[in-house]
């Protein structure tokens, strides 16, 4: 069996991954609410942004499982760049500075529907699915300074997103991307940055020949 990798593969991999960073990574500058990628079904600004500081914390409304791992993917993502601690708590009362992420009831408009509402004082996810949660909390990271995306503590930096409402549902139930592992390798690590980066856009499908 021929083992080799096929190093114009991996190139074209790496080009891949370099402009999902590019789009991942946009100038130090401020973000606005509708700079979100895919575009959100509907948008409201407001002139106001919330600022996420070392007392913020994430706060989940009925404390189910589906909540807190959510909660906790969120935290783990927004604590090395800011070196805030971001602490994961079940209450009907957040205190204001606070993320609250809620898994409503009803009937969905989609599976992965969400509702995203920033205020100066609070931050309020909700979704009638776990997936709507996902979707969601993607959005809010791109809300977000570039830099939150760092592995590492940043400094100088004003962690703020533009304040108003986001109500978003996909166009499409499919939306794939396929890797070729069948003719190319790939190392696990390369296959794991790509699906973080599937999951940054929304996509929810991830096809293997």
């Amino acid at each position: 069996m021929n083992t080799r990798i096929n190093q114009p593969s991996k190139v074209v991999l790496l080009f891949f991954l370099l402009v999902l960073i590019s789009c991942n990574q946009p100038e130090k500058e401020n973000k606005t609410i509708d700079s979100i990628i895919p575009k959100p079904q509907e948008v409201t600004s407001e002139e106001k942004k919330f600022l996420l500081k070392e007392t913020t914390g994430i706060f989940i409304e009925s404390g189910s499982n589906e909540e807190l791992e959510i909660a906790n993917y969120l935290a783990n993502k927004l604590r090395p760049a800011t070196g805030f601690k971001i602490l994961v708590n079940s209450t009907t009362k957040p205190e204001a500075g606070s993320i609250v992420i809620a898994k409503t009831q009803g009937e969905p408009d989609s599976g992965e529907g969400y509702q995203l509402t920033i205020s100066e004082d609070i931050v309020r996810l909700s979704s009638t699915t776990s997936a709507g949660l996902f979707r969601g909390v993607q959005t809010l990271r791109q809300l977000l300074p570039a830099d939150i995306e760092r592995s590492s503590l940043q400094s100088n930096v004003e962690w703020t997103m533009p304040a108003g409402t986001i109500k978003d549902f996909p166009n499409y139930k499919w939306r794939g991307m396929m890797l070729d592992v069948s003719r190319h390798f790939f190392s696990v690590d390369e296959v794991k940055r790509l699906l973080d980066e599937m999951a940054y856009y929304k996509l929810n499908v991830f096809h293997c020949i």
